[in-house]
């Protein structure tokens, strides 16, 4: 009985100091990274496709295939959600 005492003693004692340590700790440090590189959607609405432009390296670096009839590639600095298959 006295053994199972010390046991959960020191269990609470080491659950308060992860808790204690978890709310001091600052975390690490993160770079912010701008994602905006300028390239631009382009749509083939005979083959449902969706495609992303990167127009300076001259290269098409993302396409999808969507189900959706009505997809539209329309943005304003938000991601418009489609229903999507990838290829």
């Amino acid at each position: 009985m006295r053994g199972a005492v010390c046991f959960a003693f020191i269990l609470v004692l080491l659950v308060v100091a992860l808790c204690i340590a978890g709310v001091i700790y600052k975390g690490a440090e993160v770079t912010q990274v701008n994602v905006n590189d300028g390239g631009i959607w382009v749509t083939n609405k005979s083959k449902q496709m969706v495609g992303h432009l990167d127009y300076e390296a001259r290269i098409l670096d993302g396409a999808l295939r969507t189900e959706a009839t009505n997809s539209t590639s329309a943005r304003r600095a938000k991601p418009s959600p489609s229903p999507t298959s990838p290829l």
